[in-house]
């Protein structure tokens, strides 16, 4: 399928076609540098060869208003990859921000479990001690009780006062 080309593009690719085969033609004989012939065929392939880079160049290129609107395309893509990059770059920021309170959750958490255990030791260890003086104490001394005696008015809730050492 030929791509389809305006009428203006089509006469500038002719014209420039037409003025390239006389550039080669006046090449083909050798160069006339200021009523001199070059006589170096070297030169002239160079020459040839940089003009018609440089026609092609200029033939294949494209023109303002396609220029124009690349331009604008190249804009607005960098636009949106600027709006995507700061998307992600907040996401990022986010992250970090997460990431250090939970490290500093984790930090307090073990401080405070480390405060938990001691504390909690230090009350175990003083509720054996606590144990082990009642025990001594019950050992040391023999309870009597004595029974509760109907005579007595009640002593306040739950009824009359319990003796619980024998008097006698």
């Amino acid at each position: 399928m030929p791509i389809p080309v305006r009428a203006d593009e089509a006469r500038r690719l002719t014209d420039v076609q037409e003025h390239s085969r006389q550039l080669l033609a006046s090449l083909e004989g050798g160069m006339e540098c200021e009523g001199l012939r070059c006589s170096l065929p070297c030169q002239t392939s160079m020459r040839q060869i940089l003009l018609l880079a440089l026609i092609t160049g200029v033939a294949c290129g494209p023109s303002a208003a396609e220029e124009r609107a690349r331009r604008e395309a190249l804009a607005a893509e960098g636009r949106a990859l600027e709006r995507a990059a700061d998307v992600v770059e907040g996401r990022l920021l986010a992250g970090e921000v997460r990431l250090a309170v939970w490290n500093e959750l984790v930090a307090r958490h073990q401080q405070v479990s480390e405060v938990a255990c001691r504390v909690g030791d230090s009350h175990f260890q003083d509720m054996a001690r606590l144990f082990e003086e009642q025990a001594e104490k019950g050992r040391g001394k023999h309870r009597m009780r004595g029974w509760a005696d109907a005579s007595e008015p009640a002593g306040g809730i739950g009824g009359p006062r319990v003796v619980l050492i024998d008097p006698r």
